[in-house]
């Protein structure tokens, strides 16, 4: 059951990324921001992931998925 619901939060949590990863860039587009910024935003929006996962990482060592997501 445990899993079940892992696996649903999973589910929704990577459709709301995909949403996201489809409409944001429209609506940068519309609002007149250029492609180059566009990749700027993405680029260090990714940038800032990776040094939160190496911190998160480093301080957190034993993590199980309850823990995690609860």
């Amino acid at each position: 059951m445990a899993l079940f619901l892992v696996g649903l939060m999973m589910f929704f949590m990577m459709l709301f990324d995909g949403v996201l990863g489809f409409a944001v860039p429209i609506l940068i587009m519309k609002a007149g921001i250029s492609t180059s910024m566009l990749g700027l935003i993405f680029g260090f929006s990714s940038l800032i992931g990776e040094v939160f996962d190496y911190y998160l990482s480093s301080f957190v060592r034993s993590v199980n998925f309850r823990r995690m997501f609860l």
